[in-house]
């Protein structure tokens, strides 16, 4: 195989972690290659995306804020991307970019694997809450989605601690910018009542609401395990090869980015 050229479409990019997750896999996999970083601003999507086709890139992802734009362009969507609307991963075929959304199966491997329960409230309504609402479709289970105003019909965030009471239990899944800022306050209690856990698509460690909960005995799940898991399946798609989650969380662990502050997330969004 010749050397990969692999890459993430997004603005900003700056506190990508993408690298470093793909470079683990591209080692553990022997394969040579390299995973760069295109920051492309907003509403430049439709100029870019056949450029960068002709340009021969062997697969790339896209991350806020072109997912949705991305699942326009393509000339082929699968069905994770169409029932999403939006696309994180881009393999070139004869004919242009097919698109594919493997959040929604990095969601539900972490969702299973770490033992949270249904339904989801989802904090957030762009492309991460789309393939989460995705994968609960997939998964058999309820997915209720708010966002800032409450447009489209769905209910605003401030709805959320009602719907919690109303619910009597499940997993709250953060797929907004909330936390990038250790300070920053999210619409639900600090103390979740009995059989909620949350997971948090971001993954800055030094959240203090997410601290809080922890504190309380709440099962917290942050972003970098999702991360990884839709990772894994973009390279597979890209190179036919699975490769071990774990090797890319340790790499994870080794680097210094994900200290308290540092603004890591929505990577997935």
């Amino acid at each position: 195989m010749a050397d990969l050229r692999l890459g993430l479409l997004g603005w900003p990019l700056e506190w990508s972690l993408s690298p470093v997750i793909h470079e683990a896999f591209l080692r553990a996999t022997g394969l040579s290659g390299t995973y760069s970083l295109i920051p492309l601003e907003p509403r430049s999507m439709e100029e870019s995306l056949p450029r960068l086709f002709l340009e021969g890139w062997s697969g790339l992802n896209v991350t806020r804020p072109h997912k949705m734009e991305a699942a326009r362009l393509c000339a082929r969507l699968d069905e994770t991307a169409q029932a999403a609307g939006a696309v994180n991963t881009l393999v070139p075929e004869s004919d242009g970019w097919a698109g594919y959304n493997t959040d929604t199966g990095g969601f539900i491997q972490v969702f299973e694997a770490c033992g949270h329960r249904p339904p989801l409230l989802v904090a957030g309504a762009g492309g991460a809450a789309r393939a989460l609402a995705s994968a609960a479709r997939l998964m058999g289970i309820g997915c209720e989605l708010f966002d800032r105003r409450g447009t489209g019909g769905l209910r605003p965030l401030s709805a959320m601690p009602r719907a919690i009471e109303e619910a009597g239990g499940g997993t709250i899944v953060n797929a907004t910018p909330l936390g990038w800022s250790d300070d920053d306050p999210f619409p639900a209690p600090d103390i979740l009542p009995a059989g909620f856990s949350f997971i948090d698509l971001n993954y800055n460690p030094g959240w203090n609401y997410a601290a809080r909960l922890r504190r309380a005995g709440c099962r917290v799940t942050t972003g970098e395990r999702m991360l990884v898991a839709q990772a894994a399946l973009s390279f597979a798609l890209w190179t036919g090869r699975e490769v071990p989650v774990d090797c890319a969380l340790e790499a994870l662990g080794r680097i210094s980015g994900l200290q308290p502050g540092s603004r890591k997330g929505l990577e997935i969004s």
